[in-house]
């Protein structure tokens, strides 16, 4: 029987993704200029107006650049991840407002109240849009996220600025970033969470509300009390979440002490403890799901091989798919073990590699 030829894939170049980028977003600077112009006509604006709208558009870019993935599934950023583009640059002329204009003037707050609900709908446009490209990524997800979350930090100011409530209210837009920052510390908190359905509707609240306070026919003492209630909502939701990731976190240390302890990870997986990991992959080429984990426990306590994280990522996130329903379980945990050490552009690499593997090897691991 003839040897199998083995499937040779050249990664995509990074510089290849973003001169792709760099061409959306030189796209986006177009209805970011038409807004600011609409703007700063519309309310008697300096022209340096110009240079804070460019600069907060610079800085979107520049994050965009930073964390944008070695490979993307689509032409240029995809089009969901264009729709959250776009609702950037509906975004960052309003909030430049708060540096240049008079937030007591009930035309500026309608106009931001109008802006934003628009930004706020559109949030259910992009996500919509990802699943029927199938141009769904950790990155547009990612991007999403910190878009909602520098919205509610922009209303938040506005709202403050306007007068209808204490500098407090700005907490609303900050909880997240205290919770990002908290995890430095806390290494708890850089779990993933699941989806949750709480989550996105307490978020949901916070748009509507702050713009509700911004309404020049709201009453200074009812904006405080809906947004102080808001606040609270906001504060419970992440009280949640911190309690899930703590008890997650003490969960998956079990496991990995376990696993770990045993050196070459689960013999009832492979059946044998002391296989090489050229005879472990092999058997993984020859269809063993169970040497997937074995190989990835192996990399990740360094048994008689150098500690790579990456490839014991790559294997685990392999197990995971080929294993039945509950061996799976304790390879995505595993999975988890590693996520908050590694940076993302390792994990992207890792499933980089289980791709290529799978292009290669899947019909005999199936």
């Amino acid at each position: 029987m003839e040897p199998r030829p083995r499937v040779v894939q050249k990664a995509p170049r990074q510089s290849s993704s973003l001169r792709r980028a760099g061409e959306d977003l030189l796209t986006g600077l177009a209805p970011l200029l038409a807004g600011a112009l609409g703007v700063w006509y519309a309310f008697g604006l300096p022209l340096i107006y110009f240079a804070d709208v460019l600069g907060l558009y610079g800085l979107l870019a520049g994050l965009l650049v930073y964390t944008l993935p070695t490979r993307l599934p689509l032409p240029g950023i995809g089009p969901a991840n264009r729709v959250t583009l776009f609702r950037a640059t509906l975004l960052l002329p309003v909030c430049a407002l708060a540096l240049h204009s008079s937030l007591a003037e009930a035309n500026v707050r309608w106009w931001i109240i109008v802006v934003g609900t628009i930004v706020m709908v559109l949030d259910a446009v992009d996500g919509r849009v990802a699943r029927r490209s199938g141009g769904s990524t950790r990155f547009g997800a990612r991007f999403d996220m910190e878009l909602d979350a520098f919205l509610l930090l922009a209303l938040s100011v506005l709202v403050w600025r306007s007068g209808q409530t204490g500098p407090w209210v700005i907490l609303i837009g900050l909880l997240r970033y205290l919770f990002v920052a908290a995890g430095w510390i806390w290494r708890d908190l850089t779990g993933e969470l699941p989806e949750s359905y709480r989550r996105k509707t307490v978020c949901v609240v916070q748009g509507v509300v702050l713009l509700t306070c911004l309404g020049p026919i709201i009453p200074a003492t009812m904006a405080a009390t809906i947004a102080a209630l808001a606040l609270a909502l906001l504060i419970w939701s992440f009280g949640v979440d911190v309690q899930w990731l703590r008890t997650a976190s003490r969960r998956l240390a079990v496991i990995a002490a376990v696993f770990v302890a045993t050196g070459c990870g689960p013999a009832w997986l492979s059946n044998e403890t002391r296989l090489t990991v050229d005879e472990l992959t092999e058997r993984a080429e020859q269809g063993d799901n169970g040497a997937l984990f074995d190989l990835g426990t192996r990399f990740h306590a360094a048994d008689g091989v150098q500690r790579d994280n990456i490839t014991a990522y790559m294997w685990y996130a392999l197990a995971e798919e080929f294993l039945t329903t509950e061996e799976r379980y304790e390879a995505a945990r595993m999975q988890l073990v590693l996520d908050p050490d590694m940076f993302r552009h390792e994990i992207d690499e890792a499933h980089r590699l289980a791709r290529l593997w799978k292009a290669e090897y899947r019909p005999a691991a199936r």
